[in-house]
């Protein structure tokens, strides 16, 4: 067999296929990786006990008053409804498990959106729960201190995430190095990948 040269073309055998698959990891990158890595930096000057990745939902946060749920989408265009609906059942059922006592504290659910609503779902948040909340780049200030405020692009978030890790005190790594550092860490906990096998970082006090 002669050798050939790896093939000058960048073209896939499926465009379509590629768009899919860049929007899939793109995604998880975001949601899990990212924003959690950005909560985990912040999560001892905000009172955090612990912080679980894939669980209920993308991530929980654990504080001494109760505990906080995260929802995470990337999207084109804008959220609707239908992007959000499974999220608010869900959030009706952990909610519920709060009142019980079967879960302590208080019920907080945040859905986290790097794009705005569409002009029915906008008209609709006027009724939701006030422990329900959408948060988008344009709603950023609602964002409470211990949560990213939402970015359009990953790139974006990468900026906010390294500048946060340049805050660490007697940190070695440079900010970016220390963000990917976690990011695999948070990627590694949401497969439940020792020693993360219950996805959860303590936080230590």
């Amino acid at each position: 067999m002669t050798y050939s040269p790896a093939p000058t073309s960048l073209d896939t055998l499926d465009s379509r296929q590629l768009v899919r698959i860049e929007a899939t990891h793109r995604g998880f990158f975001y949601q899990h990786h990212l924003y959690a890595a950005i909560i985990l930096l912040r999560a001892q000057s905000n009172g955090v006990r612990s912080v679980a990745i894939e669980r209920d939902e993308d991530i929980e946060v654990e504080v001494k008053g109760g505990r906080i749920y995260l929802q995470v989408k990337t999207r084109q265009g804008v959220i609707t409804g239908s992007n959000v609906a499974d999220s608010l059942a869900r959030s009706e059922e952990l909610r519920t498990l709060h009142q019980e006592g079967s879960r302590p504290g208080i019920f907080d659910y945040w859905i986290v959106s790097n794009c705005e609503p569409g002009p029915a779902l906008a008209e609709n948040l006027k009724g939701w729960p006030g422990d329900v909340h959408l948060v988008t780049p344009e709603r950023a200030s609602e964002c409470p201190p211990l949560l990213p405020a939402p970015c359009e692009t990953i790139s974006k978030l990468m900026e906010v995430a390294a500048t946060d890790a340049e805050k660490v005190p007697c940190g070695t790594l440079m900010g970016e190095t220390l963000v990917l550092k976690l990011a695999a860490c948070v990627q590694a906990a949401a497969a439940g990948t020792p020693p993360w096998e219950d996805h959860r970082f303590a936080i230590e006090r």
